[in-house]
């Protein structure tokens, strides 16, 4: 995973760890905005996120989340939302993930065929209440998720997204896409954070 940030404090993070179970867990969030306020939100989510680690329900942690930063009139999170995708990988391929108005995660096969995983849930500052979903993995099926300013990167167009894709499903080592994302977003100076992180599953 990488982050380069558009500001020298950006509202993007990423986190990954082991599981209870032997498995893995990772997240990549968004807080609107930049500078200070946004990255001392985005800490916080990560840290709450990964706080509940003993939870094999991804979904449960960003319930904890908004919970953890609405404190009240003057909760945390203000007029600011975060889009989040939070997922866990057992040790037997599961992917159990969870999209917080994120869209913007891909799993792509051992064979070269990419797909997003798509949900309707609301962000966290919006929402209240998120879902688990399911996919199995086969050995080699990478999963990457970014944030939306990697959009940027390929031009900020409607079409973006798919010449994103092609740019994931034309490389088959996930170290080869994060390290040229990283190389284009450091090239110039963007407008918006630029982060991703990649997880190939293979069997034991």
């Amino acid at each position: 995973g990488v982050c380069v940030p558009a500001r020298t404090v950006g509202g993007d993070f990423y986190d990954w760890y082991a599981t209870p179970d032997g498995g893995t867990a990772f997240t990549l969030g968004d807080v609107m905005g930049k500078g200070v306020g946004p990255g001392m939100i985005a800490a916080a989510v990560r840290t709450v996120i990964r706080s509940n680690v003993d939870d094999p329900d991804p979904a449960a942690a960003l319930r904890r989340a908004a919970v953890g930063l609405n404190t009240g009139p003057t909760d945390t999170i203000g007029t600011q939302f975060t889009t989040c995708f939070h997922a866990r990988i057992s040790p037997d391929g599961m992917l159990r993930w969870v999209d917080a108005g994120h869209g913007l995660t891909i799993v792509r096969s051992a064979g070269g065929a990419s797909v997003f995983l798509r949900s309707g849930q609301l962000p966290i500052g919006v929402g209240t209440g998120w879902s688990s979903d399911e996919v199995a993995l086969r050995p080699g099926d990478s999963v990457i998720s970014v944030s939306d300013g990697v959009l940027d990167l390929f031009g900020g167009s409607l079409d973006s997204i798919d010449r994103y894709r092609d740019f994931v499903t034309g490389r088959d080592d996930i170290d080869v896409v994060v390290s040229e994302l990283a190389a284009r977003a450091s090239q110039s100076e963007q407008e918006d954070d630029v982060t991703v992180i990649a997880v190939t599953w293979g069997a034991a």
